[in-house]
């Protein structure tokens, strides 16, 4: 979905080169998101409290939460750049 000439989810360092593989902007926030996450004493607590919770035989991976957090914050600023 493209607006005002802006694509939805760019390629995060756009270059000359037609390459179709590599980074693209919604993948670069979402490891930027994570890092902010896992480097935040206090988020990862009440994250870990919340996984902690679940039952074990329903509970995903904890990794994936944080991955799916953090994408959830990529879509937002993607959704946002839309606007």
């Amino acid at each position: 979905m493209e607006t005002q000439n802006k694509p939805s989810n760019p390629k995060a360092f756009p270059n000359d080169y037609s390459l179709e593989d590599g980074m693209n902007l919604r993948d670069y926030a979402q490891i930027k998101f994570m890092a902010s996450i896992i480097s935040n004493a206090d988020t990862m607590r009440e994250i870990t409290k919340s996984w902690n919770n679940v039952p074990k035989d329903t509970r995903k991976d904890f990794e994936i939460v944080i991955a799916d957090i953090a994408g959830n914050y990529a879509d937002a600023m993607l959704k946002q750049r839309e606007l």
